[in-house]
């Protein structure tokens, strides 16, 4: 791991100081308040991406921990492909104690490049290589071409980093797919109507838009979930937010408030990648899904003896409410559906 060989890099003997003797003046030191000198040992101890990852997402900020308080220390980026060279300006923000680094990349990453980031720090330097993904590049047909195209993102697949600790939790019980569809684009290319609806996997693999559930001995219509005026001016990438989805699993209905979705579209619009999620979820129906019906408490007590805590919600002013926020989605274009049905929450004809 480039932790492991910088710590190894930054202690490497001196063949010709090995009697206890002070270094020699190639060697950084620091002068203490008794005018005594140290050796400077800071090193980077993680650096994210990590040396030789691939499929970096170009949108991700770059993070480098050290192995103490670093305010000094530097940091460029450049590619190492044989591409146009781009060396984007990296704005760092250190945390409390300056030990570690969050870095900005301005004007984003490339997609598909190599890149080099390397960090000085000790009058030492450090390098890691990674490379960008093929999301971020310019769209290769029409953003017309978007248009009726539908996504699935399958929630037992996202990575679920809040409420902290409950990532696998989360995915274990909320476990239906989510079908996203592009309704329209602005001309301008501004801005795209986005609609969501809950998927039904079926027995031939493929999945389909879940169109009815019964509900005490009534068939109604699954809603869908609008997301008007969807943010694309970043295009391909794209955000958009809903004031409320409900996702119903086995009997269970899990409203979510001001749910929030974005990504980026791969140039032949085949998918979106780098995807994000997050919304206040109403926990109270689904302490069904564990056997207790009766206790719509039951998931924000047991989130809470690990340090998460419930909120009230919007709507039925119980404290029941967790935030949750998903990240790392691909979602595939499913081209066997061509656009989403648009529902409310009726009856039936025949209910």
């Amino acid at each position: 791991m480039i932790a492991l060989i910088a710590l190894l890099a930054c202690n490497k003997d001196d063949p010709g100081n090995t009697d206890g003797t002070q270094p020699d003046d190639s060697d950084p030191v620091v002068e203490t308040d008794s005018g005594d000198v140290e050796e400077c040992l800071v090193v980077p101890l993680e650096i994210t991406p990590e040396d030789q990852d691939t499929g970096v997402y170009y949108r991700d900020k770059l993070v480098v921990s050290f192995t103490g308080p670093a305010p000094d220390a530097s940091f460029t980026l450049a590619t190492t492909d044989d591409g146009e060279d781009h060396a984007p300006t990296l704005i760092p923000s250190w945390n409390d104690s300056d030990e570690q680094a969050t870095l900005t990349v301005q004007g984003y990453l490339q997609a598909n490049r190599d890149y080099a980031l390397t960090i000085t720090v000790c009058d030492e330097a450090y390098t890691s290589t990674f490379s960008t993904d093929l999301y971020g590049g310019d769209l290769s047909e029409d953003r017309d071409q978007l248009v009726d195209r539908v996504y699935l993102v399958e929630l037992d697949e996202v990575t679920f980093t809040e409420p902290e600790g409950f990532g696998a939790f989360i995915s274990l019980y909320l476990d239906v797919p989510i079908l996203i569809g592009v309704q329209a684009v602005e001309p301008d290319g501004t801005a795209m109507d986005l609609i969501g609806a809950q998927g039904r996997l079926k027995n031939d693999g493929t999945y389909t838009q879940k169109y009815y559930q019964t509900i005490d001995e009534v068939q109604y219509h699954v809603p869908t979930w609008p997301f008007p005026d969807a943010d694309f001016n970043g295009s391909p990438f794209f955000s958009g937010e809903s004031e409320k989805i409900e996702l119903r699993y086995d009997g269970a209905f899990v409203p979510v408030y001001d749910f929030h979705i974005e990504g980026t579209f791969a140039p032949d619009g085949s998918s979106f990648g780098g995807g994000r999620l997050w919304g206040l979820g109403d926990t109270a129906d689904m302490a069904s899904l564990f056997g207790e019906a009766d206790d719509p408490y039951y998931v924000c007590e047991l989130v809470a003896g690990a340090g998460a805590e419930c909120e009230v919600c919007p709507e039925s002013g119980e404290k029941t409410c967790l935030f949750l926020k998903g990240e790392n989605i691909t979602a595939e274009h499913l081209d066997y559906i061509e656009g989403i049905v648009e529902q409310d929450d009726s009856p039936t004809s025949g209910g």
